[in-house]
């Protein structure tokens, strides 16, 4: 009886351990952020004139480099914890968040007014503040949820 607790324990404890795994590379997708894309390979790139692309292509540029990587931290955690798991929907939520945050950042980058760019500071960094904390939560919830396995 014993030896089969045992087994079942060290099963769980495994579960838990590559679910952990999962967990903290999903969230180093919220984190990935890098250069975008440049101009001539993105410009080079076909795109249905109406979307969000064509749109404002400064803007999904920007963005690329990190909808990649939270890309593949929704795919994994489709994978491990399923399409429908709460889990997944703060993800996405998270995510949503980071997007906002990095979008008031690089339009700080960008802003060729020197004024425009230090009256801003305030709200971009409440904006950065947002997301990192939107994080830690996201990690925390995720964290508790593999302890229930």
């Amino acid at each position: 009886m014993n030896h089969s607790l045992g087994i079942r324990r060290d099963r769980r404890n495994q579960k838990r351990e590559r679910l952990y795994k999962v967990i903290v590379e999903a969230a180093q997708g919220l984190y990935k952020s890098g250069p975008p894309v440049s101009r001539e390979e993105y410009d080079a790139r076909e795109r249905h004139p109406e979307s969000v692309g064509a749109l404002n292509p400064e803007l999904v540029r920007h963005l690329e480099p990190m909808t990649k990587s939270t890309g593949a931290g929704i795919t994994l955690l489709q994978v491990h914890f399923g399409h429908d798991h709460w889990l997944l929907d703060k993800y996405v939520e998270t995510c949503t968040t980071c997007y906002a945050a990095e979008e008031k950042w690089n339009k700080h980058l960008l802003s060729p007014e020197d004024d425009e760019r230090i009256a801003r500071i305030p709200e971009i960094m409440e904006a950065l503040r947002g997301a990192q904390i939107a994080r830690e939560r996201w990690m925390q919830e995720a964290r508790d949820e593999v302890e229930r396995i």
